[in-house]
């Protein structure tokens, strides 16, 4: 991610749309356990629900500005560094999907590529790919805690004040599933409080999860449906 905010904007409008949602559903949520983080107040940049509700579309943003000056003018300086941070503060680089190259399941919505990992770290799972060979898995959550999840990637939460679900019924990790309706049914949705979002107004997020074929990585929680 560059330092440039409209040129990172128009890189990719619907996935800078998903991050600022995804910011407004961790925005509501309740503060324990701290699920916006990081969070624009550790910046002393001052965050209320007044930044979802006038922040212009994204296409909008992408047709009036062409430089990060006029996206200043456009939105004012406070709600430009709050946008400026939700841009920058993300780890993980977002690619949204082109119809041709989105997963085949029987669920109308958004999808994203999304790689949140270190050079040094994919190095090593290459190494694991090569070696053991790939398996897909899902992994549904409450969409509040994907905003922390894209700037920490996947963590087991258990025994923490983040744990969602109960205690390690199958041992510590985290917890995935070939069925993709098993792991949908751990999602609970949000309301997206960006105003002007091209997304849906009540959101519901799920990943779909490579991993190397390790003998750690146990037999999934349900069978195939």
């Amino acid at each position: 991610v560059g330092s440039n905010i409209i040129g990172e904007i128009k890189r990719d409008p619907i996935a800078t749309d998903f991050i600022i949602t995804l910011a407004g559903a961790a925005f509501m949520a309740p503060e324990k356990p701290p699920v916006l983080d990081p969070s624009p107040k550790s910046q002393n940049i001052n965050l209320d629900r007044s930044f979802f509700e006038n922040l212009p579309p994204m296409d909008r943003i992408c047709f009036l500005c062409q430089t990060d000056n006029d996206l200043k003018k456009l939105i004012g300086k406070n709600n430009f560094d709050i946008l400026r941070f939700f841009i920058l503060a993300n780890k993980a680089q977002l690619i949204t999907l082109k119809k041709e190259t989105k997963t085949s399941i029987d669920v109308d919505g958004f999808q994203f590529l999304v790689t949140s990992v270190s050079p040094e770290s994919e190095l090593i799972f290459r190494e694991k790919k090569e070696k053991f060979g790939v398996k897909w898995l899902w992994h549904g959550s409450d969409t509040t805690r994907w905003y922390r999840i894209l700037h920490t990637g996947l963590k087991d939460m258990g025994k923490t004040e983040y744990e969602l679900n109960g205690g390690p019924w199958f041992g510590n990790g985290i917890y995935m599933s070939d069925s993709f309706q098993y792991s949908l049914s751990y999602c609970r949705s949000a309301e997206n409080i960006y105003a002007h979002s091209m997304l849906p107004k009540t959101l519901y997020v799920i990943s779909l999860v490579e991993n190397a074929d390790v003998k750690e990585l146990t037999g999934p929680v349900a069978q195939n449906e």
